[in-house]
């Protein structure tokens, strides 16, 4: 799963095939989902050790990774009011595109409890595959021909895939299928996990 500016592409396995909901709730049932949003939290003035391990994978696109905040910072009301949370527990602000999740984090969150979901975050799943970080931004054209080309070496080619993406980008799309890579390769137990469950934390899985 990877979030689109309309709601959610999934990509789908074993029969490759894409589906774009608006809400998650709309989704079939899965025996496990890989999904690009946070679904652990740090401690106040703590960085999560799963974000600490992706980084290190990551090298010169760890950009692509927001620090998530502490769980609070989601009650809050406004951009204004989350920064002020924040402050006060890790002693800085959190950023736009961070404020910008909110609503997909509770989403998923209120959704998917109680289902077979994983954290993933694509662009470390595309280091894992390469054993290195991509050479060329993700929105790219040689962005998506590197990471298409990454996700067919893993039998994954995106241009096999059917249905409809709807409102999704291409660079969703191929999130969503690295997303489902990571969940099929989970179930399979061949998952690395980075960072450990702990508190509020859990790992992000590649």
């Amino acid at each position: 799963m990877d979030g689109t500016s309309r709601g959610w592409v999934a990509a789908v396995l074993p029969r490759p095939h894409l589906i774009h909901v608006g809400q998650l709730s709309e989704l079939p049932r899965a025996a496990a989902i890989g999904i690009d949003i946070p679904l652990g939290f740090p401690g106040p003035g703590e960085r999560r050790p799963a974000e600490v391990a992706a980084l290190e994978r990551l090298g010169s696109r760890r950009s692509s990774l927001f620090p998530t905040p502490v769980r609070s910072v989601y009650d809050a009301t406004d951009y204004t009011h989350a920064c002020h949370i924040s402050r006060e527990a890790s002693g800085r602000a959190i950023s736009r595109q961070t404020w910008s999740l909110r609503n997909k984090v509770l989403e998923a969150e209120q959704t998917l409890a109680g289902q077979p979901v994983i954290e993933v975050h694509p662009e470390t799943v595309f280091a894992t595959i390469a054993g290195a970080p991509a050479e060329f931004p993700k929105p790219s054209w040689d962005g998506l021909v590197e990471r298409s080309n990454l996700l067919t070496s893993v039998g994954l080619t995106p241009s096999v895939f059917t249905g409809c993406a709807g409102a999704a980008k291409p660079d969703d799309v191929v999130d969503a299928i690295a997303a489902a890579w990571v969940a099929s390769r989970w179930l399979a137990g061949e998952a690395e996990a980075l960072g450990a469950a702990s508190g509020q934390d859990c790992p992000i899985w590649t």
